[in-house]
């Protein structure tokens, strides 16, 4: 029958697992129910200062460590191989964070922000590892950047406010 859903609506999932297993064709990868939920570990420091009247000063270090991130693995059978979920993935997030904020003064405003971080682990999702999987290749044991590394963060807000009947007019309204 057409697609692999309906084949699992009308047969029992033994079946459906079979078929594939014998049949092959493509790569499969089978959820599994008793997976144990990712344990994260985070540490964050933090110091805010002022600095006169109309600036201030913060300074922010975190880690963040993640372990039993759940990626997918080839499991060997035969005729035909397949994949499953594991808890086997790892990741580190660390970084610093600098912030400067001026209150208004002579009607500008302003906050700037620097970040600087890391993102390293063997996987950035469940599905990182698919093509890994399915080729049967041993997944990843060293750490990279994940997807999500920004190294160098910047942003910056600068404001304006107008008094009362500061600005352009349009049609005497301003």
């Amino acid at each position: 029958t057409g697609d692999w859903s309906s084949d699992v609506c009308s047969s029992d999932l033994y079946d459906f697992f079979s078929k594939h297993v014998y049949e092959g064709g493509g790569h499969l990868t089978i959820g599994i129910p008793n997976l144990e939920p990712s344990k994260t570990t985070s540490y964050e420091f933090g110091i805010d200062h002022a600095m006169g009247t109309y600036a201030a000063f913060a300074f922010t270090a975190y880690y963040k460590s993640i372990k039993d991130y759940v990626n997918v693995a080839s499991i060997p059978a035969s005729p035909n191989s397949y994949s499953t979920y594991f808890n086997q993935d790892r990741a580190i997030a660390k970084g610093l964070e600098f912030e400067m904020k001026l209150k208004p003064y002579k009607r500008f405003a302003a906050i700037m922000n620097y970040t600087l971080s890391w993102a390293n682990g063997t996987g950035s999702s469940a599905q990182s590892n698919d093509r890994v999987a399915w080729t049967g290749s041993e997944p990843p044991k060293i750490t990279t950047p994940l997807v999500f590394d920004r190294r160098h963060h910047f942003s910056g807000i600068v404001k304006y406010s107008f008094a009362e009947n500061d600005g352009p007019k349009l049609g005497g309204v301003s």
